[in-house]
């Protein structure tokens, strides 16, 4: 089998869940769907999520000048695009836009080549579990009043969920306090509560509220300040009585070598898109496993999933929903688990309908 073709369409996807102060004020979700095609008719899918149109426009291009690099190569050999990507981009760098649009290629080579091989992703890496535990990640946002939360919590308990992350930047200490105690005692002790400071805290305040949650049991606080200034999330690490967890705004195996050796966290997050696709992701994974970490994961759950049943070191799977308008089929929670699919490929597949319906080029 050989690609025959990459297609690349722009969308914008209405959000379930809005969200604003202090984060960007966003009702739509900008994605690429990436698809590579074969003379068989099997295909590779991919979705790459974005901040803005602008950014993705730019992520596009890049991703257009590897088409050569990729059209007319077998699937089967996926784990060698990346090196000859990289090579290829060595002029312009290697992280950033670059691992970008690698890794979203990569992933629909990696999709493609187990459909060739009628098998699920996880099966053709070769799968350590069947079910990953997961949390959910969205509705919990500081501009959602209490009330509305805990009803949102509650709905995501009943439909399985055994963990959910909540939004803390932008809100004060004493507010904080009050909606996680509130929330705390509304789902129990049996559901794990996991904070996201999406980098709107400073050294004293991140260890004031980690300090002030400690009877709350709080999973991990997550990048409570700039994930790239490792020293001091280390200090943070070493003063409070949770986790903390970096990763998504970590774009190279250096910088993960970094956090890791500054003890700057404890929780390794990376995030399949931005580290450079699946290879790059389970690299990381290996990395955390020899300093023994577990590894979770940073939104698109549709792929992610399935690398996480690979790995010794599987920590969480984060059900963020922005892309699940785009599938025909949703991931299947089960007592705080997510199901691992038979299907080939990443277990779920694109709706060309959906796709139609959002495209926006």
């Amino acid at each position: 089998m050989t690609v025959t073709a990459l297609r690349i369409t722009s969308v914008n996807v209405p959000m379930t869940c809005t969200y604003g102060t202090p984060y960007p004020a966003r009702s739509h979700t900008t994605a690429l769907v990436v698809i590579l095609e074969s003379q068989s008719g099997l295909r590779g899918e991919s979705v790459l999520i974005g901040a803005h149109m602008r950014q993705m426009h730019v992520l596009r291009e890049m991703m257009r000048s590897l088409e050569p690099l990729v059209v007319g190569t077998d699937p089967a050999d996926w784990r060698t695009f990346s090196p000859r990507a990289r090579d290829d981009s060595k002029h312009v760098g290697y992280a950033g836009v670059v691992a970008i649009a690698i890794g979203a290629i990569e992933a629909a080579l990696l999709d493609l080549a187990a459909k060739a091989s009628d098998q699920p992703v996880h099966r053709l890496l070769g799968a350590k579990r069947d079910a990953v535990r997961a949390y959910y990640s969205s509705g919990f946002w500081p501009k959602v009043p209490l009330d509305v939360m805990l009803k949102t919590a509650q709905r995501v308990t009943d439909a399985g969920y055994r963990a959910i992350k909540v939004r803390v930047g932008g809100l004060s200490p004493d507010d904080n306090v009050r909606r996680l105690t509130a929330l705390r005692e509304a789902v129990g002790s049996d559901v794990e509560i996991m904070i996201d400071a999406g980098r709107r805290l400073d050294v004293k305040s991140a260890i004031a509220l980690g300090q002030a949650l400690a009877p709350l049991s709080i999973a991990w606080l997550e990048e409570p300040i700039a994930g790239d200034d490792h020293a001091a999330n280390a200090a943070i690490a070493a003063a409070i009585p949770m986790p903390v967890a970096l990763g998504e705004s970590v774009f190279s195996r250096q910088e993960f070598e970094d956090i890791l050796g500054k003890r700057a966290a404890t929780v390794i997050m990376p995030d399949l898109q931005r580290i450079g696709g699946p290879s790059a992701f389970l690299a990381i994974a290996d990395l955390a496993h020899a300093n023994g970490l577990a590894i979770s994961s940073h939104v698109a759950p549709e792929m992610s999933l399935s690398l996480l049943a690979h790995v010794e070191n599987s920590g969480y799977v984060e059900i963020m929903p922005w892309a699940a308008p785009l599938y025909r089929d949703g991931i299947v929670i089960e007592n705080g688990y997510a199901k691992l699919s038979d299907a080939p490929g990443w277990g779920v597949s694109l709706n060309d309908e959906a796709i139609a319906r959002y495209t926006v080029d």
